[in-house]
Parts: structure tokens; sequence; C-alpha cells
């Protein structure tokens, strides 16, 4: 591998980086959100 393409791959995981701490929260949010929805249609779903 050369210089160029070391670096290049540096900056992409960077921004990997950077990116996926940007939406971490995010997809904590997402996920609660999924959880209870699921929870409320078991519910529902059961007749409780």
């Amino acid at each position: 591998m050369d210089v160029d393409g070391a670096l290049q791959t540096l900056r992409h995981e960077f921004v990997d980086v950077i990116v996926s701490s940007a939406i971490e929260p995010y997809l904590k949010l997402v996920n609660t959100l999924l959880s209870a929805i699921s929870e409320d249609a078991y519910k529902k779903k059961k007749g409780l």
C-alpha cells in the first residue's frame, strides 16, 4: 500500500469514528422507541 492509499484509509476511518459518535444518541433513541412500540403491540395482542 502506498502513502496516499494509507492516508485515504486513515481519513475514512477518522470520518467513520466522528459520524458514528454523532449518531449514537439517535440510534439509542430509535432503539428505545422501537422497543416501547413492540412492547405496546405485544400487550395489545395479548389483551393485557
